[in-house]
């Protein structure tokens, strides 16, 4: 039974990792037009290294990628520096998924806890 429990936390671990990554992006690019790499470097130089994890493109891009696919952030090609560059900026639809987002943290906090105990 303790491996079906540690198998099931791990799987809300993940999908909370997710949902976190997705809505942190989408508030971030509410206010920011910004690349790919330009993301990575914010979270990393906030902090996020400190955890023992970084984030990398292999992480940010596929989050990116269905988040364009699902409507909810916009894309442009431009040249910076002479190379082509994709910005990223959040849509009307990401910022209504934000703010139904905003109206189940508290579900969301009891799901987090329950992961973290879970351990």
């Amino acid at each position: 039974m303790t491996g079906q429990k540690n198998n099931t936390s791990c799987k809300i671990g993940k999908h909370i990792i997710k949902e976190s990554m997705k809505s942190f992006m989408l508030w971030y690019l509410m206010g920011n037009e910004c690349h790919g790499y330009g993301i990575i470097s914010m979270i990393n130089n906030s902090g996020y290294q400190n955890t023992g994890h970084k984030i990398t493109p292999s992480r940010i891009y596929p989050v990116l990628h269905k988040l364009k696919k699902e409507g909810l952030i916009k894309s442009r090609k431009v040249k910076q520096s002479g190379r082509d560059v994709i910005l990223y900026k959040t849509t009307t639809k990401g910022i209504n998924v934000l703010k139904q987002f905003k109206g189940q943290i508290p579900e969301f906090r009891l799901k987090f806890m329950e992961y973290l105990l879970s351990k």
